[in-house]
């Protein structure tokens, strides 16, 4: 079409014209987004190029401590044990006990008597008999008893020292008159009752009888 008189043109080369007219506001409007862009994206690269780089904060500083060596904790492998003699106490010899000898019964019996009263004595009925010895060994004692023959009943004294001694014996004491047969012994802790010694006292009836 002819612009004067308003007629369609079937041109084919127009229309391709006028469409190329109509499209380059378009792309000068695209071309300047983009060259805006690159310069923004170069201003940031500039920017962070010339940003100084965070200073590192030092870390720490770690100190070792060297652990002393145990001392002979290993032996040399040439190393031999010395051996320290230790000399033996003396020996100090014990004193020797004093061997104390030891007696017979006849040995230890040899020094005992009764000395009162003589054997086969008659007393009073109330009267008072006076019972005597000496030589009762050393470390032994002395038993004497007075015992009616053929009946149950009188006494026994036992005297606890060695030595001699004096004993008045009350015949009161006696259940009855009659014939009693005294009886005297050592008492030894080995041999038991040793120097038997023996007599007959008679006490006679009392007068009332």
């Amino acid at each position: 079409m002819n612009a004067s008189e308003g007629r369609v043109v079937d041109s084919p080369s127009a229309c391709h014209l006028y469409a190329i007219r109509m499209k380059q506001p378009t792309m000068i409007h695209t071309l300047q987004q983009r060259l805006g862009l690159s310069a923004l994206c170069c201003l940031l690269v500039l920017t962070a190029c010339s940003t100084p780089p965070p200073t590192p904060t030092p870390r720490p500083t770690l100190t070792a401590t060297a652990i002393p060596t145990s001392i002979n904790r290993e032996l040399p492998p040439t190393w031999t044990p010395t051996f320290t003699f230790t000399p033996r106490p003396t020996r100090t010899p014990l004193p020797t006990p004093t061997i104390v000898p030891t007696f017979t019964s006849a040995e230890l019996c040899q020094f005992f008597a009764i000395v009162t009263p003589a054997s086969g004595v008659t007393a009073d009925f109330n009267a008072v008999v006076t019972f005597s010895w000496k030589g009762v060994p050393k470390g032994r004692t002395m038993q004497l008893s007075l015992l009616r023959q053929n009946a149950q009943g009188g006494i026994k004294l036992d005297v606890p020292f060695d030595g001699g001694a004096v004993f008045p014996i009350s015949l009161k004491l006696l259940p009855g008159s009659g014939t009693y047969e005294w009886r005297a012994v050592v008492i030894d802790p080995l041999y038991g009752e040793i120097c038997e010694t023996k007599g007959i006292l008679v006490r006679a009836r009392p007068d009332w009888f």
